[in-house]
């Protein structure tokens, strides 16, 4: 514990009228830790006196073996350091079924959760995992409620600006500082064929309509022609583009949100009712994630006949066309795994211990042994056996470990689940192995975004979706809906952000 650290100074504001207990639920507070179910403190978690105790808020209780690995391993590494937990919630209810929360329990919970990280001594460590609504953390981001990262990272030989993704790393600062870290990026993008679309990649809003309107009969969007559907895949996918969150504004009366809206208006609406797909019909786009070098080949599937075709993404059969915005950065960069803060409001003495136990998720080793979660199946022959599996991942930010698992998948170390049939029919297809080209194209695609976005406020997303539905149904006009929806949003982040 060497570093020098200069005192952080937490700005305290009013933040939490979108945070408050409005029914008044009990959420308990709870300390885990530490000891078993005999009330004994675990093998190698030291009782002394002298340990510098870090304190990790948690919404519910971990169950990300990864998570729980770590802290026993810091804990057990007797280095003057120690985690505990403190656990916001239950995952399960009395009768150990799990709980569904109610939105009243999770604003109570990010209420109880705010309250912690201003005091002093509450929390030292929290994360996504940490809030029942993830925009209440990117809000104290906003301000100034955590360390600035840069300053532990100066020194530290491994976790630095030099072996961590700087592009990512840059996309996610605030004025210059970094409050976090995200673990994984993936890119959230439109894809289309272009033999419909052509090979220009990012389309504008004009771009994507004229696409459109060329299209040959019968054709769809995402398998589907129907309005409220394809509001979901290329305008509701895309709603963080209208949320400025940094100054708490949005933008849903710009000309961009009309134009997509009167657009998926022309579609006949379902009203309500289950709607139909059609994913063997000419689609002009549909949404496409680029979360792991597997990402580089394309895989088509033909659902007459069984037969699936492979393509390289670089080879120009398909083009990344992000969703349709005038200025072109529909594509952007997220993700599911967004890391750890350090609370401001800290001592710098726990700062400094609390950066020892989060940059471990960050080093070439953690990165590279967790990129691929293990789950378990079972064969058509009743065999249950361990598969390896990339969802839910994305890319590691640490440069190193990023090769690491390209290189792996190249050479074909990993397990992978080989599905062979669908709907009981067999599957006939042609594997491609991806190549270092492969892994370039993706890499200059994600170097060209230049747009970062967290989980929009749940309350914004139910906003936008009720107008809309409203709208496409034939309840309102499009100047009453944009009207509703830029009003009772603008409401929202005046009171909340």
């Amino acid at each position: 514990m060497k570093r020098k650290l200069s005192a952080f100074a937490f700005a305290a504001c009013v933040l939490l009228a979108g945070c408050q207990n409005k029914a008044g639920v009990d959420t308990t507070v709870s300390d885990t830790v530490k000891s078993d179910d005999n009330g004994e403190v675990p093998q190698g978690a030291s009782n002394s006196k002298e340990d510098i105790v870090i304190t990790l808020g948690l919404m519910i209780e971990p169950e990300q073996e990864s998570l729980v690995s770590a802290i026993e391993e810091f804990n057990n590494a007797d280095n003057g350091c120690r985690i505990e937990t403190k656990i916001f919630a239950s995952r399960n209810d009395s009768d150990g079924f799990p709980h569904a929360f109610t939105e009243d329990e999770l604003a109570s919970i990010d209420f109880e959760t705010v309250q912690q990280i201003m005091n002093k001594g509450g929390i030292d460590i929290v994360g996504d995992v940490t809030f029942g609504d993830d925009a209440k953390y990117w809000l104290l981001r906003q301000k100034g409620a955590f360390a600035d990262l840069y300053d532990f990272m100066e020194n530290d030989p491994e976790v630095n600006t030099s072996t961590l993704n700087s592009h990512i790393l840059k996309l996610n600062e605030i004025n210059g500082k970094l409050y976090n870290i995200p673990r994984t990026y993936e890119v959230n993008t439109m894809i289309s064929k272009s033999e419909y679309g052509g090979t220009k990649q990012n389309w504008t809003i004009d771009e994507f309509i004229d696409r459109w309107n060329a299209m040959p009969e019968g054709s769809t969007i995402a398998g589907s022609i129907n309005a409220e559907y394809i509001f979901y895949n290329i305008l509701r996918e895309n709603t963080p583009a209208f949320v400025d969150e940094e100054n708490a504004k949005v933008t849903f009366d710009s000309p961009d949100f009309r134009k997509i809206l009167e657009f998926c208006k022309q579609f006949p609406s379902i009203n309500g009712e289950k709607g139909e797909y059609d994913y063997n019909a000419p689609s002009l786009a549909s949404k496409y994630l680029i979360t792991s070098a597997n990402s580089a080949i394309i895989s088509d599937m033909n659902y007459r006949t069984y037969e699936e075709k492979q393509y390289r993404l670089r080879d120009g059969k398909y083009t990344l066309v992000g969703y349709p915005t005038s200025n072109r950065e529909g594509a952007y960069l997220t993700s599911s795994l967004p890391g750890w803060s350090i609370c401001s409001s800290s001592s710098a003495e726990k700062q400094e211990a609390a950066w020892e136990f989060i940059r471990q998720f960050y080093t070439e080793e953690f990165q590279t042994e967790n990129a691929v979660q293990k789950y378990e199946i079972e064969t058509p022959e009743g065999v249950r056996k361990t598969v390896d599996s990339l969802e839910g991942t994305g890319f590691c930010i640490n440069n190193a470990a990023r090769k690491k698992v390209a290189e792996n998948i190249m050479n074909n170390v990993y397990d992978f689940e080989d599905i062979s049939t669908a709907q009981g029919h067999e599957i006939t297809v042609d594997n491609i192995q991806i190549d270092e080209k492969d892994i370039e194209f993706l890499e200059n695609y994600t170097d060209s975004i230049n747009r970062w976005d967290n989980r929009v406020d749940r309350n914004i997303f139910w906003i936008v979706n009720d107008e809309v539905m409203t709208y496409l149904g034939g309840g309102q006009d499009i100047d009453t809906t944009i009207s509703m929806i830029q009003n009772r949003a603008s409401l929202w982040v005046s009171e909340t952000y």
